[in-house]
């Protein structure tokens, strides 16, 4: 935290201090239930999270998470073992394969549509057009600084 803040913080603690002798004087014993009607409504840490990280994490990168917490509900726990979401992009879902074979059961239109459809469920939202398969290692996690 910069001296800014800090400032900020020793203003709003010694506001905080003005205030509730303010109260006391007028409410006496009942202060703290005065003060506290006039202090912001509490809110719920998951609505504070979702806000954080809609600005730190990519959209595309939130809703992979989505479907990477599913995907064995999704395809089922054999099936995800050899097919790994890696990325959404356009709604575009990127599958890497672990075995080329599975491509051949999951390239049918009757299997993608079903896969899309349960992506789809699973974020709520429609985050998913279309399956494209990807070779192992091609998109490679990307380097933090």
């Amino acid at each position: 935290m910069g001296s800014d803040g800090e400032k900020n913080l020793r203003f709003t603690q010694r506001q905080r201090k003005k205030y509730s002798s303010l109260y006391e004087e007028w409410y006496g014993a009942d202060a703290s239930g005065a003060i506290a009607g006039h202090l912001p409504k509490p809110e719920k840490i998951s609505d504070l999270l979702n806000r954080v990280t809609e600005k730190m994490v990519p959209p595309w990168q939130r809703s992979l998470e989505l479907v990477t917490v599913k995907w064995k509900e999704i395809v089922g726990e054999v099936s995800a073992g050899r097919l790994t979401p890696v990325r959404i992009e356009n709604a575009v879902l990127y599958l890497e394969l672990k075995h080329p074979a599975y491509r051949m059961a999951f390239d049918n239109p009757a299997m993608k549509k079903a896969v899309i459809g349960k992506v789809n469920d699973v974020a709520g939202s429609e985050i998913c057009r279309e399956i494209r398969f990807v070779a192992g290692g091609m998109f490679a996690p990307s380097k933090k600084k």
